[in-house]
């Protein structure tokens, strides 16, 4: 695709705070989020205790939070099951879905166009993301969204979406559909959670394996089931 185009998208966004949202995090994903520095981000299966998957979710380091952008429908059943593990732990999670309006942003000439607007350099690697500033609204920008690495996702506060919607706009892109947005994410070959990732499947199934699973990062909930499938080499 030639050009700018953005979408907004409806999705989840849960913020994990406190000292230990690293380890906190890392010990119930597939990701090796220790690895992480802020700034940062990985593809991530959330999964229950018989390693089936609970989320399929992009994990954002920042340096005072880490954000998982998931699915609108796993926001409330995913809360609920972190939730129960903060006891020991000085870490929260908040489903901050209503405050933050998130765009995903398309075409050839986006990275440029980006780039140019925010007075900086655009994250270079996938699911790296920064703090910029879009038309006097800070943004939060990150290379990669659900249409795969070619593409951008940019988080502002809800108030603020008409604002950068327009400077889009002006910057010369065109406001798409959610249609041209299914296109260009099946085109990624991106699974797309709901549609092609249930409660049912495990995290093999999906084949993100080298994107979103770390076989040698240790324990994590729902690891054993993944590392069995991983030794017999089949699901």
């Amino acid at each position: 695709m030639s050009g700018l185009a953005f979408v907004r998208v409806e999705r989840a966004r849960l913020e994990t705070t406190g000292a230990d949202r690293v380890k906190f995090l890392h010990n119930f994903c597939t990701a090796d989020v220790r690895r992480l520095t802020p700034g940062q981000g990985a593809e991530a299966f959330l999964l229950n205790v018989k390693g089936k998957i609970l989320a399929y979710a992009l994990a954002y380091v920042a340096d005072d939070k880490i954000v998982l952008d998931c699915a609108a429908q796993r926001a409330l059943p995913l809360s609920a099951h972190l939730d129960r593990y903060t006891l020991t732990d000085d870490v929260a999670v908040a489903d901050v879905s209503s405050d933050w309006a998130q765009l995903v942003l398309l075409g050839q000439a986006a990275e440029e166009l980006l780039t140019s607007a925010i007075a900086g350099e655009a994250p270079r690697s996938a699911h790296d993301f920064r703090r910029a500033n879009l038309g006097g609204a800070t943004i939060e920008l990150a290379r990669g969204s659900l249409a795969g690495p070619q593409s951008w996702t940019l988080w502002v506060a809800a108030d603020k979406a008409q604002d950068v919607a327009e400077q889009l706009v002006a910057l010369g892109g065109r406001a798409c559909d959610a249609a041209e947005l299914e296109v260009a994410r099946i085109e990624a070959g991106m699974p797309l959670d709901g549609v092609d990732v249930t409660d049912d499947n495990l995290p093999q199934e999906v084949n993100r394996n080298a994107q979103a699973i770390s076989f040698t990062k240790g324990c994590y909930l729902g690891q054993e089931v993944v590392a069995r499938i991983d030794a017999l080499g089949h699901v």
